[in-house]
């Protein structure tokens, strides 16, 4: 099945990076990556939808995040059940 700790180890610099932009306002690249398809199932990231899914849920996301509420938005949507 290959080396899983390196995947968990590269998923989780993703969620490090996505949960920093975030921070510091970067909100459409974090967006970006974070529709792109990273599965970071090593800190409980775990996006598996269908891309027309993904679409909605990322205009839904993105109307919160210019309420200033990027992170509180991810955890709502039990993307993200922790922060760095």
């Amino acid at each position: 099945m290959g080396d899983d700790r390196k995947f968990d180890h590269d998923n989780r610099l993703h969620m490090v990076s996505i949960v920093r932009m975030c921070g510091l306002g970067k909100t459409s690249r974090a967006f970006q990556l974070l529709f792109l398809g990273f599965h970071i199932s090593a800190v409980g990231f775990n996006v598996k939808k269908s891309m027309d899914k993904m679409k909605k849920d990322q205009k839904e996301l993105l109307g919160k995040i210019k309420k200033g509420a990027a992170l509180r938005a991810l955890e709502e949507h039990r993307l993200i059940d922790f922060f760095v």
